[in-house]
């Protein structure tokens, strides 16, 4: 999902319904999915420096981005490790769940 799903800014209202949308959704899935071991998890990350977001850095204002980000707008290893971990075994009894990676933005 997206730290959008927590908290959102000026003019991100129907990205941010939808980003909160999935967060309780994931839940019914986990729940529905529990008794044929299918966990159901989610990854809210803050900014994440990629391809698909540099257009849109770019319209933001990035010193405030930087500053909200207590750690530094990430990159996708920033993220990566926590979705290995997600589909490692060690997370065999987490379901239903969401894992915020932002750098500190929700902090």
């Amino acid at each position: 999902t997206s730290v959008r799903a927590y908290r959102a800014d000026k003019g991100s209202f129907a990205y941010s319904a939808t980003k909160s949308a999935i967060k309780i959704g994931l839940q019914s899935f986990a729940k529905e999915l529990a008794n044929k071991k299918i966990r159901v998890n989610s990854i809210s990350p803050g900014w994440v420096n990629t391809e698909l977001t540099i257009e849109q850095l770019k319209l933001h204002n990035l010193e405030e981005i930087n500053k909200n980000h207590l750690l530094g707008i990430g990159n996708p290893t920033d993220v990566s490790g926590t979705v290995l971990f997600l589909l490692s075994d060690r997370a065999k009894w987490i379901t239903g769940t969401d894992i915020i990676v932002d750098g500190g933005y929700l902090a």
